[in-house]
């Protein structure tokens, strides 16, 4: 990403730039180097506006929403997840709606405030399934797994993923039903 990055400097494209900084943002954060990661995903973000690009802001604002995350300071990390999911339900992308989702329920998991994880999933769970988003569903399966898990319903979890994999509507009212019980 580093000679994408060279590569868009050199052209000029300032859209390029944003999302390749975006990218070595989330490189850097699996790294554990969050403070790098913090640095390109602000970059990235104060590009995204100025460029007036609502899409690549509110990827941006996950963006360092994750770092906050990957850092356990959780209101922090929610706050950037917030406005990533009001702005991309401000323009319509339901599957930026589902990131944003997912990644509010896995703060919820993680802060082990289950009523709110119950909710964002399945608002997530809901959408990926009614966009044929499967690979969102199936993080958003994985969310579940660790929610239920953590609850004490693990065999539910091996009954659930076996549905969604082949009945993907089966499944998803399967998960819904599971979590509300």
């Amino acid at each position: 990403y580093l000679s994408c990055l060279e590569l868009y400097e050199t052209l000029g494209n300032q859209r390029g730039i944003a999302n390749t900084l975006n990218r070595l943002g989330d490189v850097a954060c699996l790294m554990g180097d969050l403070d790098l990661a913090e640095q390109y995903a602000l970059r990235s973000l104060n590009l995204h506006r100025e460029l007036g690009d609502r899409y690549g802001e509110a990827f941006a604002l996950t963006a360092v929403g994750q770092v906050h995350h990957a850092r356990q300071d959780y209101p922090q990390a929610r706050v950037y997840y917030y406005q990533a999911l009001a702005l991309m339900k401000e323009i319509g992308s339901k599957k930026g709606m589902i990131f944003a989702l997912i990644y509010l329920g896995r703060v919820s998991v993680d802060t082990q405030e289950f009523a709110s994880a119950r909710e964002y999933l399945t608002e997530a769970l809901s959408l990926s399934s009614m966009n044929n988003a499967v690979s969102l569903g199936l993080d958003c399966m994985a969310e579940i797994a660790r929610l239920l898990m953590l609850a004490g319903k693990e065999k539910e979890f091996g009954a659930i993923l076996a549905g969604y994999v082949t009945n993907h509507a089966a499944a998803t009212q399967l998960a819904r039903a599971s979590m509300q019980a």
